[in-house]
């Protein structure tokens, strides 16, 4: 058995041989023009839903729930072992009153009492 330095045995050439800055643009490539973000004209203001998600999410330099980035803007972050329950059950409504700090026991307990 011979050893080889690379991928290829001598005598054969790799397919993008000689294709230097000659590559295609994938389908999610923007093109020249194309307008993103706030100019777009499918813009949602940067709120995001998709029809299996319970939840409604944004973007604010990251994607994150909606709910979430609300609560921590005014009561800073939420702490390991806690999260948000919606009091009126409805997971659109991200309104502050509407959020509470739960422990995940309790909110086992909310959903098997249902």
């Amino acid at each position: 058995m011979s050893k080889t330095n690379g991928q290829f045995k001598k005598g054969r050439t790799p397919w993008n041989k000689g294709t230097k800055g000659i590559m295609k643009a994938n389908t999610g490539s923007f093109k020249p023009g194309q307008r993103a973000g706030n100019k777009n004209n499918t813009w949602k203001g940067g709120i995001q839903t998709h029809k299996d998600c319970k939840y409604v999410y944004i973007r604010v330099r990251k994607r994150q729930v909606r709910a979430r980035y609300n609560w921590e803007k005014i009561n800073g972050r939420i702490p390991t072992g806690m999260v948000l329950y919606h009091i009126d059950e409805n997971k659109y409504n991200d309104n502050i009153d509407n959020l509470k700090l739960i422990t995940r026991a309790q909110l086992l307990n909310i959903n098997t009492n249902r």
